[in-house]
């Protein structure tokens, strides 16, 4: 049963790290001198077909090499789509922030992206539509993204 007068009181959150991946790079130390230094982190658009559009310009996100991470980084890295490799390096830094480690206990978390996965989807229907046989129309893996 809960207590009326605690439905009623604001309850307490703490954020303990963040992890930040932009355009001028990853981690809080990166965006700090690039903020500093007035980097322009704006550059060709190369990760999908431009020739339709006015804008040619974007503030990409670079992703760091997996080739320096130990094998089972490579692999899970490969299996990942653009969004959630993304979503992974700010948790990394959010937890090392956070002082926390793998043997922690069960501390709830809150991770998220904004509209970054919508590249996957759209994969996802784009093969959907070419689909030909008994697969047509119906789910299934995307690979490759």
């Amino acid at each position: 049963m809960m207590d009326s007068s605690s439905a009623t009181s604001p309850r307490r959150v703490v954020v303990t790290g963040a992890g930040i991946v932009t355009a001028n790079g990853v981690g809080w130390a990166t965006n700090v001198a690039g903020f500093r230094l007035g980097a322009i982190a704006f550059r060709p658009v190369s990760l999908f077909d431009i020739s339709r559009q006015r804008a040619r310009m974007a503030a990409e996100v670079a992703l760091p090499s997996l080739a320096s991470g130990g094998s089972r980084q490579v692999r899970l890295g490969r299996s990942l789509d653009r969004a959630a490799r993304l979503l992974i390096l700010a948790t990394l830094e959010a937890t090392q922030q956070a002082g926390w480690n793998r043997g922690g206990t069960g501390v709830p978390c809150v991770f998220g992206t904004t509209s970054g996965g919508m590249g996957l989807g759209e994969a996802y229907y784009r093969h959907t539509l070419n689909a030909s046989g008994d697969a047509a129309g119906q789910a299934t893996r995307v690979a490759g993204y």
